[in-house]
């Protein structure tokens, strides 16, 4: 693939016959940052069961009402310690977001209301029994996500595989296995990791 770098600050404005086609090139680079800006914008987010990242606090919890679960306040334990969000079930309250129930859950980015993570159990998806596989190839056909990797992640004792795949609006889908088996797997969405940092490679 070929790149061409524009450089306008090399052009001569100064002579008339090259100022007069400098309205031209401006009025087609406004509109190219414009087009992109509004299709960055417009690109849908990962949604599994009517949920995404997007979404309001109130909007899922909605949605997760619609699927007659109830959700209530929670906060992480453990690890998840200072995490704080929503867990929702058909019965019962969760310890913290680990869902006994098999609904879903949601984490909220610190110190805001910006959802930066949502668990989902095969329970809300009717995929339980299925193998991650299965799940992962039903994601893609249905066009949910365009593509997922497989890889192999150090769970416990057991070294069992994960799928995950990126999404277009920085989001990222994690189908993980339970820790015994690659049946009955959840689904995480949570966003990417943007590396900000410059490299020396």
């Amino acid at each position: 693939m070929e790149y061409h770098d524009l450089h306008l600050s090399t052009m001569n404005f100064d002579n008339n016959e090259t100022a007069g086609l400098c309205f031209p090139y401006r009025a087609v680079i406004f509109l190219f940052l414009l087009v992109s800006s509004t299709s960055s914008l417009a690109t849908p987010p990962i949604t599994i069961a009517g949920i995404n990242l997007f979404m309001t606090a109130e909007e899922i919890i909605s949605t997760a009402k619609s699927r007659s679960l109830n959700c209530f306040i929670t906060e992480g334990v453990g690890a998840n310690s200072g995490d704080r969000g929503y867990c929702c079930s058909k019965k019962g309250r969760c310890d913290g977001f680990r869902n006994k129930h098999k609904g879903l859950s949601f984490r909220f980015k610190s110190g805001t209301k910006t959802i930066k993570r949502i668990d989902i159990s095969c329970q809300v998806t009717n995929s339980c029994g299925l193998e991650i596989r299965d799940i992962a190839k039903i994601l893609v056909d249905k066009g949910i996500i365009n593509h997922l990797d497989y890889e192999v992640v150090p769970i416990i004792d057991v070294n069992l595989g994960r799928y995950r795949g990126r999404g277009p609006a920085g989001d990222e889908l994690i189908i993980n296995p339970t820790q015994s088996s690659v049946l009955d797997g959840s689904i995480t969405i949570r966003k990417r990791r943007i590396i900000s940092r410059e490299t020396n490679f």
